[in-house]
């Protein structure tokens, strides 16, 4: 904790996230977020686990409701939060504020946000960007690491499998049925294609628990944008 501390104020207020994963083992990640911002990071981001349905870590459509009320908790101790350090700037030498926290996934820039190209095709994964392992060979993602039937090439030899990264820039909410009429497409864009994957064993058929989350996400977003604007 202490180096990772350090590590996060080199960066100061620019670019950075110090990131955690929940699991079904817990769900309840709202505290895991909030022992964070307590600890001095101001730039949070936790997500759900990326894994194949039937380890008993994965995530479930029955852990969505428990999941759901994790998310409003977190919403409403962020907004909370943010009310007490406004109040109390003047107090914040005698340590009695508490630090004030932005999380990734209620961060959505309702006004400008990424280009349309970027709304649709979402994070690029393999054709816009490629991991490369310590034995250099490259794969679409980091989560499709070690599965040798999307390793694509490697750094001798460069992008050998033009086809699976063709295959990977098809990847888009127009192309995805399930995406195209989901209110929330444009701010996920598609989805994590990796998570799809294994969940369905296509990259192009999204994973509903994925998808739920996603939306329950955006929602808190939405609401938070909305209260700071009634409170200003």
């Amino acid at each position: 904790m202490p180096k990772t501390r350090a590590m996060a104020e080199t960066r100061g207020d620019t670019s950075h996230y110090v990131r955690g994963t929940y699991t079904r083992c817990n769900l309840d990640f709202a505290a895991d977020v909030l022992h964070l911002a307590d600890a001095g990071f101001k730039y949070i981001s936790v997500e759900p686990v990326v894994a194949p349905p039937e380890v008993d870590y994965a995530l479930r459509a029955e852990d969505l409701p428990a999941l759901f009320v994790e998310y409003e908790k977190l919403a409403e101790a962020l907004l909370e939060r943010e009310q007490v350090k406004k109040r109390a700037d003047a107090l914040t030498e005698s340590g009695q504020t508490r630090p004030g926290v932005r999380f990734f996934h209620f961060d959505i820039d309702m006004e400008g946000g990424p280009c349309i190209a970027k709304r649709v095709t979402g994070c690029g994964a393999g054709s816009e960007y490629l991991a490369v392992t310590p034995g250099g060979k490259l794969y679409p993602c980091h989560q499709f690491v070690g599965d040798e039937a999307f390793c694509v090439g490697d750094l001798d030899s460069g992008v050998r499998d033009t086809a699976r990264v063709r295959e990977f820039a098809q990847c888009h909410v127009a192309a995805k049925p399930a995406c195209l009429a989901c209110w929330a497409k444009y701010y996920c864009s598609g989805g994590c294609m990796a998570t799809a994957y294994f969940a369905s064993g296509s990259i192009m058929e999204p994973d509903g628990v994925s998808c739920a989350l996603m939306r329950k996400r955006i929602e808190c977003a939405l609401y938070l944008a909305a209260r700071r604007e009634l409170i200003k």
